[in-house]
């Protein structure tokens, strides 16, 4: 557990860095280069976050990625072939030829209802200018929350809102660099932006990845695998394989999102991995979060947090 700085203050990302690894360059260079071919053929049917996890941990620890075949329940380098599983497999069986199996499972923080409402905006635009009659353009800005709104059924009020402030032939600008601003809704304002012909609606969200961070990351972090559903069912089932393979270590690999409501989890910086106090499950030895970064986390029980430069 560890704990660093004020959560009243904003993060400097420049101190504070948890310690840093191997780069990938340096880890790759111990592997062997066709095994990252072999994992690609063993992984060409799973989930995309399977694969990249299985190749990414075996250039870290040089443990041997298989899915789990599923007469046996044993690491089998065909099994992305017969595309079978076991119920309940686990995602990744990690063979140390010396010291026996270790299991993995992953997930993503990617909140699939979320960007189904992000889909839903764009329908929102459509719907509001099939009924507007204005000649300015507007900038929609959906603030935090917005996500749980069901937009479509606020198209027609939005495109009568606009109607009538149109008719005002507002300035976009008062030369001051204040813009025209109309508050639709207490999680939607309009923004009068320069005209175009024909008028447009545009839309922007905001999520939690855009705020200004002032809780520490590892409380952050410890809420959302201690509460997230997802993630607590691939925890109960890394405590129950654990058993069945005799798994010396059991891993949990995050695929983090920048974007949705859980955005703020996104790691860009060393520096969140010392800010806050982490508190995980008991079964859990290794946690592993990635996000297109450019770095690669890594925490053990005995060592705690490392990064690695990708």
């Amino acid at each position: 557990m560890a704990s660093n700085g004020d959560s009243t203050e904003p993060r400097n990302l420049t101190q504070g860095w948890c310690e840093e690894g191997e780069s990938f360059v340096e880890l790759i260079g111990r592997r062997d280069g066709r095994e990252f071919d072999r994992i690609a053929a063993r992984f060409a049917n799973a989930k995309t976050y399977e694969h990249r996890a299985a190749a990414l941990i075996y250039a870290v620890t040089g443990l041997l990625p298989h899915m789990e075949d599923a007469q046996s329940g044993k690491p089998n380098a065909e099994r992305a072939a017969n595309n079978s599983a076991r119920p309940g497999a686990i995602d990744i069986l990690l063979d140390d030829e010396r010291d026996g199996v270790e299991i993995c499972e992953v997930t993503t923080s990617l909140d699939h209802r979320f960007q189904g409402s992000v889909a839903a905006i764009q329908k929102l635009c459509d719907a509001i200018i099939a009924d507007y009659v204005g000649a300015a353009s507007w900038s929609l800005e959906l603030d935090r929350g917005w996500d749980e709104l069901h937009l479509r059924s606020l198209a027609a009020d939005i495109a009568y809102r606009l109607n009538i402030e149109s008719r005002h032939n507002p300035e976009s600008n008062d030369g001051n660099g204040n813009h025209y601003v109309v508050s639709l809704h207490k999680r939607i304002t309009a923004r009068l932006t320069a005209n175009m012909t024909p008028p447009v609606i545009t839309a922007h969200s905001y999520n939690a990845g855009q705020e200004q961070k002032k809780r520490p990351y590892l409380d952050e972090l410890t809420e959302y695998v201690a509460t997230d559903k997802t993630v607590q069912g691939k925890v109960d089932k890394l405590a129950r394989e654990k058993t069945h393979h005799n798994a010396q270590r059991c891993h949990l690999f995050l695929g983090m999102a920048s974007t949705g409501p859980r955005g703020s989890l996104l790691p860009v910086s060393p520096s969140y991995f010392t800010w806050g106090a982490l508190e995980l499950p008991d079964v859990l030895d290794d946690l592993w979060l990635e996000g297109n970064t450019g770095e690669l986390y890594h925490w053990t029980k005995e060592r705690g947090w490392l990064f690695h430069r990708m």
